[in-house]
């Protein structure tokens, strides 16, 4: 444990001692960081399946040709989030157009998960590299742009960043590397907390645009969320 503590504080002073943009990142300190983040994630998708929570989602629509607005919802779920199989959830609570309507009405389906930067088969995946440093919300993080090996709806394409001192997922930025049909863009923004040994979703958003006749013709949509009452869901369950 103090070997460990004392590597920690090495590598946060080797942090705060790199000089300004532009210049390179030691391969070794590179390396160095990523081992440790992985010895600290890939025990969690073993451990666990999945996180459930309750999900609190606002869902504005606008027409994306000219912004017009179109209506919106809100709904609330608790919802079980599996790390490699379609999400499930039951619906609280569903206002439509400032309308509560019965929660049967909700019943947008699910996707199979992305495929996770820094779980145990994140060398199939991805790759990482370490691009420097960044403040997110006031924490001093190191930044990584994740580059997805395989063009697929289900890998990711953006930046992750985990906090220079105790290597604590804090944030991801980005895109799918390939859309599904009907999907012509999407970015998304997502913040993380800790629970327990693991890292969970706290908050976040998305912004996509879709295409699909009859349904949704030209259609952007805009979604905040926040997961609150998380439980980690052990493997076996």
């Amino acid at each position: 444990m103090k070997k460990m503590i004392g590597t920690a504080f090495v590598l946060a002073g080797l942090a705060l001692s790199l000089a300004h943009a532009g210049e390179m990142i030691p391969e070794k300190l590179e390396q160095e960081i990523i081992s440790k983040i992985r010895a600290k994630t890939e025990p969690v998708y073993r451990k666990y399946i999945g996180v459930e929570s309750t999900r609190e989602i606002i869902s504005r629509q606008y027409d994306s040709r000219d912004n017009s607005y179109r209506g919106g919802y809100t709904v609330r779920l608790r919802r079980k989030e599996y790390f490699h199989k379609k999400a499930h959830y039951k619906v609280l609570k569903y206002v439509k157009d400032g309308k509560e309507e019965p929660v049967w009405k909700y019943n947008y389906p699910t996707r199979n998960p992305v495929h996770q930067p820094f779980d145990p088969d994140t060398d199939k995946n991805y790759i990482t590299r370490l691009c420097g440093k960044k403040t997110i919300n006031g924490i001093p993080c190191w930044e990584f742009e994740v580059i997805p090996k395989k063009e697929t709806p289900r890998h990711l394409r953006g930046k992750i960043y985990f906090s220079i001192s105790g290597l604590d997922l804090i944030y991801l930025e980005g895109t799918l590397a390939r859309y599904p049909v009907g999907l012509k863009s999407l970015t998304m923004a997502i913040y993380f907390k800790k629970l327990d040994d693991a890292y969970v979703i706290s908050k976040g958003s998305y912004t996509f645009a879709v295409l699909v006749p009859l349904f949704y013709p030209h259609r952007k949509f805009e979604q905040t969320f926040t997961s609150t009452d998380d439980r980690l869901i052990p493997a076996g369950s």
